[in-house]
């Protein structure tokens, strides 16, 4: 199936429209423009009821980004409250949780150090980024790093904290 953004959508497989499951959001915002520079986005919004799918007229919106300040903000401060909720060593997991951050847009996991690749790139598109995390797939015996930090915009600008950090052991 197409990806129908904004929104998310289950597939049957039955060959009935896709099933929205999540609203689209509010507000979208776009990472990584450029500064003092033009853009230029289509914009429409769509609703599909039963087998029938209306539009609004395609609306034309642009923008023209602000100039890159001369000094970079600073970078917000790690989460805090960063806990182990729970161990699940037959699983090789760690669950741990941490305390929201105020005008977070995402929170990036690490292990050891390095960018945890996982199933959790939740941001502000999807609503509140959850405040928990899971690390799997480690082996039992092991003690791990693993780490969050929160990402905001500040100004113009996409700035990521430091790593809230604690260590654990998985059973074994």
């Amino acid at each position: 199936m197409g990806a129908r953004w904004p929104g998310t959508y289950r597939d049957d497989g039955d060959g009935s429209p896709p099933t929205l499951i999540a609203p689209p959001p509010s507000q979208i915002i776009f990472k990584f423009m450029q500064p003092e520079t033009d853009y230029t986005f289509d914009v429409q919004a769509c609703r599909t009821q039963g087998t029938t799918r209306a539009c609004s007229d395609v609306r034309t919106v642009s923008v023209t980004t602000a100039t890159e300040p001369t000094t970079q903000p600073s970078a917000p401060a790690p989460p805090t409250g960063f806990a182990v909720a729970n161990i699940y060593a037959t699983d090789g997991c760690i669950d741990a949780t941490w305390n929201p951050v105020g005008g977070a847009l995402e929170y990036k996991l690490s292990l050891n150090g390095n960018p945890y690749p996982s199933n959790f790139e939740f941001n502000v598109l999807m609503g509140t980024p959850p405040t928990r995390g899971d690390w799997c797939g480690l082996n039992p015996g092991a003690t791990y790093t693993i780490g969050v930090s929160v990402c905001k915009a500040v100004g113009v600008n996409y700035v990521c904290s430091e790593d809230a950090t604690l260590t654990a052991s998985i059973g074994g």
